[in-house]
């Protein structure tokens, strides 16, 4: 057929309980677990909540009571994909297509604040209710010609060349109210006739952003031997400013099927080689939208003001809510890369070797702004450089044991190096801007990013032993420092400890990262398992600030006490203000060997299943996550840096802190596939 046309669509509705806080966070459900006083019961002896509002049992949420006040507070997404396209060959070898595709969202979700009498802190009898619009628009539009070129048996020449438009639309609305007169679902609504008037918060926003492409390509082979490509696009946002909008990207490959060479043909054991090296050009635009101007905003408690005096008619002013650059230009990862694929002994060994080097150059990052520029967000900027360094390598196997029984295992092995080589402004570090290590008394001093050290590298202090005299005492931080507390080590030799002495004291990124394949066919029945590996990546575990030094008397460790100014440990003591200070007391080794899924499986006989119309069926039992190796104290060495902390947006800058991940589950499952 000359002419084609198809298309898929995809429907979705999604209703779910909101989760409690974000994840890695001390105010989630989790967090409130790891802080869960012991002396507070579940229930109290009249079947209510416990509660911590006796003297010095802290400030805790109780956690069943907050799940349970929280089981109807759901939300509602439904999402549509779907593309459709057409093809032409307008000759032999020549073919045009377009494409248009959609994604569209829309989301609800509502969220009631119950009164919360079973806690220390804030108001007993307060209640509030909000709920969220939101819905999204993202579309593709992707026109390309391809053209197969004749030049021979042994020639193989394919032209590619296209342009693509990316657009993103999205708005919300939210609002609240508080203080309502009754608990009741029925009345979880923004009608102020059902709570106090005054309360009554609304606001709406939205954004967009589009992105421009065009790009071509060509591939050539000579008799399946001698191998090249090249790939040029140029790219633009919207979301930097119009003089550095656009980015051009370039890419190429080599290789050389050695095998196929006269001088390889006699070696009876090698059934395929290739040779292979690239280098290319990858484009970052992951910023917010409108990052290049300047965002002004108001509202009646921040920026209006009540000129006339009359406390009821407020004029309206503005303040400058985020600072724009327009300078910000696109970040760009430069990769070169060597490689290797073969095929040995009867195809039945596999091996692929990549080793690369990744420089990525006017890295995008909005860091902290002086106190002096006021409360406005700082804008994307570019940072810096830095560079990863590392290979990856993959060693299959697959044959038969005997006639009925098959066998195949697939080992993926990967490492990397990471090191910033360049920050702007000749500076040599800088700090995140979130408030994920507040507990501590260093804050964002507790991870640095510097000239030559890996990125997100955790800062602090070096702890040598414990404190065991007065002269070591008067030497320690901020005269805040114990008998029997952990002593730091003077790094400068200055005489004093303070934060001249804050040292590079690990990192969160892995030596080497293991994948195990394994499968194993016996006549109907099968067997399958994979096992993951990571080896030699560091863990801040700031859990220990709750659990060793009882931040907000919160619950404590079951060997806290015998440990107590041993084994590590400082001794107890409510006035030691200096050993909760970031230092290598939180820093463990976070390796471990997960057996990440097991799976035993039979097919049964298709010659039952014809009688009832059955091409085939599969039963199965698989268990993911059933055990983890560590040496890892905390629940899960399995740390998600994804949308943690208050504010949601650390990630990369952020890796490895434990502050209450929510661990991996275990899961069972029972299945059945059956065919038609």
């Amino acid at each position: 057929k000359w002419f084609r046309v198809g298309e898929n669509f995809q429907i979705s509705r999604i209703q779910q309980v909101g989760v409690i806080g974000s994840n890695n966070n001390e105010q989630s459900f989790f967090g409130d677990l790891i802080k869960a006083n012991p002396l507070i019961p579940v229930y109290d002896i009249k079947g209510n909540p416990g509660a911590n509002v006796g003297g010095q049992l802290g400030n805790n949420d109780n956690p069943v009571a907050r799940l349970y006040h929280n089981k109807d507070n759901n939300g509602i997404y439904s999402r549509v994909l779907g593309n459709l396209y057409g093809e032409i060959d307008l000759i032999k070898g020549l073919t045009v297509r377009t494409s248009f595709g959609t994604d569209l969202s829309t989301g609800y979700s509502r969220g009631f604040r119950f009164p919360d009498p079973y806690r220390a802190e804030g108001s007993k009898t307060a209640n509030s209710f909000g709920e969220n619009w939101s819905q999204g628009a993202n579309w593709t539009f992707t026109n390309t010609v391809k053209y197969n070129v004749d030049l021979g048996p042994k020639h193989n020449l394919n032209l590619f060349a296209g342009q693509e438009a990316i657009g993103s639309k999205g708005r919300n609305i939210s609002g609240s109210l508080s203080n309502y007169f009754t608990l009741d679902q029925n009345a979880w609504y923004l009608q102020t006739a059902l709570a106090s008037p005054g309360s009554r918060q609304v606001s709406s926003s939205g954004g967009e952003n589009k992105l421009a492409s065009i790009f071509g390509k060509i591939d050539y082979s000579f008799d399946d031997k001698y191998i090249i490509s090249a790939t040029v696009r140029r790219d633009g946002s919207s979301k930097f400013s119009s003089d550095v909008r656009y980015g051009v990207f370039p890419a190429v490959s080599l290789g050389w099927r050695i095998s196929s060479e006269s001088f390889m043909k006699d070696i009876p054991w090698l059934n395929d080689l290739k040779i292979r090296a690239s280098y290319g050009e990858v484009g970052n635009q992951n910023i917010r939208n409108y990052n290049f101007a300047d965002i002004y905003g108001g509202s009646v408690g921040s920026t209006f003001y009540d000129i006339g005096g009359t406390n009821n008619s407020p004029a309206t002013g503005y303040s400058l809510r985020a600072y724009g650059n327009a300078n910000t230009k696109w970040e760009t990862a430069k990769s070169k890369n060597i490689g290797l694929d073969a095929q040995l002994f009867n195809s039945s060994v596999s091996v692929v070797l990549d080793v690369y080097r990744r420089n990525t150059d006017n890295l995008l990052y909005n860091p902290a702004l002086p106190g002096t520029a006021g409360a406005a967000a700082p804008p994307f900027v570019n940072v810096g450089s830095m560079v990863n360094t590392g290979f990856d390598l993959a060693l299959g196997y697959r044959g038969n044991l005997t006639s009925d029984l098959k066998f195949n295992a697939t080992l993926n092995l990967s490492h990397f190096k990471n090191q910033i080589l360049k920050i702007a402004d000749n500076t040599t570090e800088f700090y995140p801007s979130d408030n994920l290590t507040e507990r501590l008394p260093e804050n964002t001093l507790a991870y640095v990013n510097r000239v030559g050290y890996p990125i997100s590298s955790f800062q602090g202090y070096i702890v040598d032993g414990y404190i065991t005299t007065e002269a070591e005492k008067a030497r320690q931080k901020n005269g805040a420092a114990q008998i029997g507390g952990l002593k730091f080590r003077d790094v400068n030799g200055d005489g004093v400890v303070d934060g001249k002495d804050l040292s590079i004291i690990g990192n969160p990124w892995p030596n080497l990262t293991a994948g195990l394949n394994l499968g194993l066919q016996y006549k109907a029945f099968d067997l399958n398992a994979f096992v993951f590996g990571s080896y030699g990546n560091k863990i801040f575990n700031a859990t220990k600030i709750q659990s060793v030094f009882l931040n907000f008397n919160s619950n404590s460790l079951n060997n806290l006490i015998e440990n107590d100014g041993k084994n590590g440990f400082p001794k107890i003591n409510q006035a030691d203000g200096s050993s909760r200070s970031s230092s290598t007391f939180y820093i463990e080794d976070g390796s471990y060997t997960r057996l990440g899924m097991l799976q035993f499986g039979y097919n049964f006989p298709s010659s039952s299943l014809r009688s009832l119309g059955l091409g085939n069926v599969r039963a199965y039992v698989q268990g993911q996550n059933l055990f983890t190796i560590t040496k890892y104290s905390g629940v899960d060495p399995a740390v998600s840096n994804f949308n943690i902390g208050n504010g949601g947006n650390v990630n990369d800058l952020r890796s490895g802190y434990d502050n209450g991940n929510y661990p991996t589950n275990k899961i069972l499952t029972l299945g059945l596939t059956v065919g038609f």
